[in-house]
């Protein structure tokens, strides 16, 4: 199971997936399954002039060890707890880098 307030997010280049020549970056949140986690990341990405293009959110049973994945299987089957895989790909404001 992971503990509360456990979570990990990063942006990364997502190459051919251009848009007029601008490159989208994926966000990638994994965190404990919780409702509207989707909505809250992509709000605000929203809020600060990014554009979302895509969003891919499965949710996968994950056992864990402090932290470190042990299993992967079905949520609340053999001791594995829900986690949200949110990834989504969205394009920065004009004028950013």
């Amino acid at each position: 199971m992971m503990p509360d307030g456990y979570g990990t997010s990063h942006t990364m280049p997502v190459r051919g997936g251009s848009r007029q020549g601008i490159d989208p970056c994926r966000v990638q949140v994994v965190t404990g399954d919780r409702p509207f986690l989707v909505d809250t990341v992509a709000s605000c990405l929203l809020r600060h002039g990014w554009r979302v293009e895509d969003v891919r959110h499965p949710i996968i049973g994950v056992k864990r060890d402090r932290g470190t994945i042990e299993a992967v299987g079905m949520p609340g089957r053999g001791g594995c707890a829900s986690e949200s895989w949110i990834h989504i790909d969205a394009t920065a404001p004009l004028g950013t880098d």
